[in-house]
């Protein structure tokens, strides 16, 4: 700790700076990336989005230079060790600019890896400004630190190992597979003291957590906070063994065994791992290790056995359709890789099964063809655990892009119906100017239509309500979206519950927000019995 004092926020002591001698890069100066210097065949680092030259000086220049030499030594050792490499090239950018869609403000602080592109971003350092004032809070950048570098790399190695998981609950093993090859690569336990000046972000060798708690495996977790604890129940295992090495071989062909599942989850990785250290360890060593299993994952994976709900013949009348759109502008699409999407689906009914899990009949509307599914959840987990046709054949990976839709849809519906709810009650409270919205946003204009709109698969007379909106001082200190305009779109031809917002127009059936940085979100109501 005491090399950090009096050591300016983002700057790293002199004394953890050191020179090295490196072959040039394979690849510098390749025609696709002319300007940057720093490219192998497997990876390309260049300073913020490739469209600039290299960082020439001072600190960019340190931090271009340090995340090429530690990707250039994580993915030695992943290629030497596990024969393991990524399916495309990778493009790094460190100082990276990118805005956030909703607040329309930089981001900051951290680093992440990006699954659709298979980039890896290094973002700039800044600290708050209540910590400036109070002289607390100095941070450095993401790609100062070589276990930062190390965890992101370990992401891209994970997606080549795991490209079609369905749980959240795998994000989560994701986190601490990013944890664990870092941990390695650095012979380190300790993650993120570079960039948090000599404070660890997380310590794979505590059994307690930053604040204190012991760390055990809660469902519904945050991706990090259950990564951890994944990670240090591989890292204190490893300390069990005297052939780390062989160890490590163990954990990635436990990762391979369960991706072939794309419901996979972390309780399968602990037994199918757990099982190889029975058979490969003695057992004094292999009851230690599943001692350490116990304390911070505890419990067993869960299997459907009860699937008469297939048989079912006579749908329940209560069911909701919505669909789902997203525009986003070219800034997002270019620095987050994300792509516009449009989501049509249907929750037409819940059945208990008796092994105490939700049967979800949920169809998918995906061009214009409607495809049903049973996807079966684990409510005490918050997993998927299977899905099956309506033939009763189970779901496999030709039915991938639909389960991963299918999926996040069921296992978001509560908060996906109850999003589009609280977007309806604000923007009414904006229109009336009464409620919190009308502290968050002022009405600029207000435009009032009939219109017609498609449920149920009838046209009903329906009114919509356009309103140009400027964030108010209050909205922008709360961190609310910076909402330009937005569209209300009500109908009374629906008979829908009192609690349900509405308008002297009619009840709420769809919701449109465009965003400053030109994001379009909107939710619309397609079916509905309820």
């Amino acid at each position: 700790g005491q090399v950090w004092e009096k050591v300016k926020n983002d700057e790293v002591p002199e004394s953890l700076i050191q020179s090295t001698q490196m072959n040039r890069p394979t690849q510098a100066y390749a025609q696709s990336f002319p300007r940057a210097f720093y490219q192998e065949q497997d990876f390309l680092v260049c300073n913020d989005r490739c469209d600039k030259k290299d960082a020439r000086k001072g600190k960019d220049k340190l931090e271009q230079q340090n995340v090429y030499y530690w990707l250039t030594q994580f993915y030695s050792l992943a290629k030497k060790r596990f024969d393991l490499s990524v399916e495309k090239r990778v493009k790094v950018m460190v100082d990276r600019n990118v805005k956030d869609p909703g607040t329309s403000k930089k981001m900051k602080n951290n680093a992440f890896f990006n699954p659709a592109d298979g980039s890896l971003s290094f973002l700039p350092a800044k600290n708050s400004l209540l910590a400036k004032i109070f002289g607390e809070g100095k941070i450095n950048r993401s790609g100062f630190d070589p276990s930062v570098v190390a965890h992101e790399a370990g992401h891209s190695l994970f997606h080549v190992l795991f490209p079609n998981a369905v749980n959240p609950e795998i994000d989560g093993f994701n986190e601490g597979f990013a944890d664990y090859m870092a941990n390695i690569l650095l012979d380190d336990a300790k993650v993120g003291v570079v960039m948090l000046r000599g404070k660890a972000l997380r310590d794979s060798e505590s059994l307690t957590d930053s604040s204190g708690a012991m760390k055990s495996y809660v469902p519904g977790q945050e991706a990090h906070d259950m990564g951890e604890r994944f990670a240090t129940a591989l890292w204190l295992s490893r300390g069990q063994v005297s052939d780390k090495e062989d160890f490590d071989h163990l954990v990635i062909s436990a990762v391979k065994d369960v991706a072939v599942n794309p419901f996979a989850t972390g309780h399968a990785f602990k037994q199918a791992f757990l099982k190889r250290i029975e058979y490969t360890y003695d057992a004094l060593t292999s009851q230690k290790i599943k001692a350490f299993w116990e304390l911070i994952v505890p419990g067993v994976d869960r299997v459907v056995k009860d699937t008469s709900f297939i048989k079912l013949k006579n749908p329940t009348n209560t069911f909701l359709g919505l669909k789902v759109e997203n525009k986003f502008s070219e800034a997002a699409m270019r620095d987050l890789g994300i792509t516009d999407s449009v989501l049509r689906f249907t929750f037409i009914r819940t059945q208990k099964t008796r092994d105490g899990f939700d049967a979800n009949l949920v169809s998918i509307n995906r061009d214009n063809m409607i495809t049903p599914y049973w996807i079966v959840i684990d409510p005490s987990r918050k997993n998927a655990i299977g899905a099956w046709r309506l033939d009763g054949t189970q779901a496999d990976a030709s039915d991938a892009e639909n389960l991963k839709t299918l999926v996040k849809s069921t296992l978001e519906r509560d908060s996906t119906v109850e999003g589009f709810l609280q977007q309806a009650k604000l923007l009414i409270e904006v229109i009336q100017a009464e409620g919190d919205g009308a502290y968050a946003y002022k009405v600029l204009a207000k435009h009032t239509n009939s219109d017609r709109q498609i449920i149920n698969g009838q046209y009903l007379d329906a009114t919509t309500i356009k309103v140009d909106l400027k964030r108010k001082i209050l909205g922008r200190l709360g961190g609310v979206p910076n909402i330009k305009s937005a569209q209300l779109k009500t109908t009374k031809a629906l008979k829908l519950p009192a609690s349900w917002p509405s308008t002297d127009e009619g009840s709420a059936i769809g919701v449109m927000l465009k965003l400053e940085d030109g994001t379009v979100i909107s939710t619309t109501l397609e079916m509905v019995n309820i």
